[in-house]
């Protein structure tokens, strides 16, 4: 296995010495390799800290870690030897942003931290960059970005400018660089005031055409600017257009127009609300639509005529705010693996529909404007459903208490379900076998209804419910955000629940520290890596040290509880004991205004960031415990604080 290290020309022979790697010397080069595939970029780089001679060959074993870099202001001020050690040719990606964690308006990258950056890459010997991502950049000028461009090229075959502070004439950019694939503009929300207009002239010749295959615009412009675009693109796969501001009859490109322009399509998304699929690798070499998100402003007859053109192509189709019952019956979609209605109005009869007209659906979600009533015997008369995998429904009522088991007895292989604002009650069926395939459960918003389970209402349902569908399950996920009364006796039913990664679910207020205590510890015996707590009053020293006892814990939130969001008790004691103790925990984020144990005071921000600096520590004093600094982000809405803790990978 040829080794290259740009940088210093180590040969293959150097770096092949058995004994000066150590145990590991003795194995075959691409033995070494597959050990170093498992690390990331920090973990290199302190193997390199290891000795001189693992400083000088471990780049050459970690190419493939280095593939894509990210570049911010810090690399400018904190040289770093052993990183710069790891670039050279084989670096493909660059993406040059901010300093970590502040993307906003009053953080950008100048034009001057721009070019002295691309330079220093480009002596750093990165000179067959790829794809380039330029993350809230403001420019001034636009021959000086061009020509920065040009500086990686011929390489570069993908441009992405996400979240931009300028307004660039489009058409002069790809008409600058005519070997790109992909191109991505996405304007910035932060700015008002963009720093040059868009209505510079257009040098372009109309009749330029472009080697684009991947376009994505989420830019403000008017309807005959993006048809100019797109006239210029005959060879597009791709085609993401996302509208903000602009009213949708100004700014949408017709269907027609975008098929005609572009007929060889494949992925569209025209308005779209969300991203359900991995825009930059999508390829697919066969003609035919094959993933459509349409969210509204387009004519019925438009959109059907295109849907049934592509009916034996399309595999996704993400519809928002149309009458579904008006496209549905004229549809057969053979292959069609997700379908997503948002806002749209589905009849029963159309819903019994779904098993004969898509009979290879993998993916339902259903958001429906109207509310769409079932009972178990409509349920029961349904095909069953051999495929699908993930169903998530808003807006639909279940009519009786076995209902949903016996939608999950049509759906057998289903792994995911999503039950919003849905009152819920169960009672068990004979024969009933729990969903052994389940693997996400998630209920926000549920209302339990009380049958008087035991004389004990709805905390004894809460219990019943989650026993009959948790019982030798094999959940990973469960989501109960905003569900009430949700007791002791539910809480230990969860933690039961051994392969359980990530757990969101609020406290009631009537459970006591011990009983809370009680619920984290046994969580220990799951494989919680992610906990999201809701209506938190106080963080106790007993509750923030059972967290720390969390052995897989890396994610944790707190959500505080009243009108205000507050978390009135905070032991400054017990938050020291999770950031120093706790083995593998990367972020703590608590949500809500915030009050020590000592002080009936709302903590103020520099109170909060001088907090950090107390509970951070210090690794001279402390060299038994695991080094970590932590860094504090504060964001303020009109509704709510958000206090983010991030840990700091130990410097090199």
């Amino acid at each position: 296995m040829a080794m290259d290290n740009s940088n210093d020309g180590s040969s293959n022979s150097e770096i092949a010495l058995p004994s000066q790697l150590g145990p590991i010397g003795s194995l075959p080069d691409d033995i070494i390799l597959e050990f170093f595939q498992y690390l990331d970029q920090q973990d290199c780089l302190r193997c390199m800290a290891v000795c001189r001679y693992w400083y000088s060959v471990v780049p050459g074993y970690t190419q493939n870690l280095w593939k894509e870099i990210r570049l911010n202001v810090n690399w400018i001020v904190e040289k770093n030897l052993r990183r710069e050690r790891c670039l050279g040719s084989h670096v493909k990606k660059l993406v040059i942003e901010p300093p970590e964690g502040d993307y906003h308006v009053e953080c950008t990258v100048e034009e001057k931290e721009l070019n002295t950056l691309i330079q220093g890459s480009l002596a750093l010997g990165c000179t067959e960059v790829e794809s380039i991502e330029l993350i809230c950049c403001a420019i001034t000028h636009f021959q000086v970005f061009v020509d920065l461009i040009k500086l990686l090229l011929p390489h570069v075959k993908r441009l992405a400018l996400t979240d931009h502070l300028s307004y660039l004439p489009i058409m002069d950019v790809l008409y600058s660089f005519p070997e790109l694939t992909h191109f991505t503009c996405r304007y910035s929300s932060f700015s008002s005031n963009p720093r040059m207009s868009f209505n510079a002239p257009l040098n372009t010749p109309i009749d330029y055409h472009t080697k684009l295959t991947h376009l994505w615009l989420e830019v403000d412009v008017p309807k005959r600017q993006k048809e100019s675009i797109l006239r210029m693109c005959p060879d597009l796969v791709c085609y993401i257009d996302t509208t903000r501001n602009v009213p949708l009859k100004f700014s949408a490109v017709e269907l027609d127009q975008v098929f005609t322009l572009c007929p060889r399509i494949t992925f569209l998304e025209a308005n779209s609300l969300d991203h359900h699929q991995q825009f930059d690798d999508y390829v697919y070499d066969q003609p035919g639509l094959r993933y459509l998100n349409v969210n509204g402003g387009f004519e019925v007859d438009q959109l059907a005529r295109h849907m049934t053109r592509n009916q034996e192509t399309l595999e996704f189709l993400y519809i928002c705010n149309y009458q579904m019952d008006d496209l549905m019956p004229s549809l057969h979609l053979q292959n069609l693996r997700t379908l997503i209605c948002f806002g749209t109005q589905l009849s029963g009869e159309n819903f019994a529909m779904l098993p004969d007209h898509c009979p290879s659906l993998e993916t339902f979600d259903l958001y429906s404007a109207s509310r769409l009533r079932l009972n178990s015997i409509f349920i029961h008369s349904l095909p069953v459903m051999h495929r699908l995998k993930s169903l998530s429904m808003r807006g639909v009522a279940l009519d009786d208490d076995v209902s949903l088991l016996t939608m999950l007895e049509r759906f057998p292989i289903l792994e995911r379900l999503v039950l919003h604002r849905m009152s819920l009650s169960i009672k068990l069926p004979d024969g009933f076998k729990s969903p052994s395939h389940l693997k996400h459960l998630e209920l926000p918003d549920a209302l339990f209804l009380s049958s008087n389970r035991s004389g004990q209402g709805r905390e004894a349902e809460i219990a019943y419910f989650l026993k009959c569908l948790t019982y030798n399950s094999k959940l990973e996920i469960i989501r109960l955000p905003h569900v009430t009364r949700i007791g002791q006796k539910a809480l230990l039913i969860i933690a039961t629940i051994s392969t359980l990664k990530l757990l969101e679910v609020p406290f009631d207020y009537t459970l006591k520290e011990e009983e809370l205590a009680e619920f984290i510890m046994m969580l220990r015996g799951t494989s919680v890596d992610t906990l999201i707590v809701g209506y938190v009053f106080s963080l106790t020293f007993t509750m923030l040290s059972a967290l720390a006892e969390l052995p897989r814990l890396k994610i944790l939130c707190m959500e505080g509880s009243g009108s205000n969001n507050s978390i009135t008790h905070i032991s400054k004691a017990g938050m020291q004991q999770i950031l120093w103790t706790s083995p593998n925990l990367t972020q703590i984020s608590l949500v809500g205004d915030i009050m020590l144990e000592e002080s009936k005071n709302v903590l103020t921000r520099n109170q909060i960031r001088s907090l950090v600096r107390q509970l951070t520590p210090d690794a001279d004093q402390n060299p038994c415990l695991p080094f970590r600094r932590w860094r504090v982000r504060i964001d303020d809405t009109p509704s709510v604080r958000r206090v983010i803790f991030s840990s700091i990978p130990a410097p090199f």
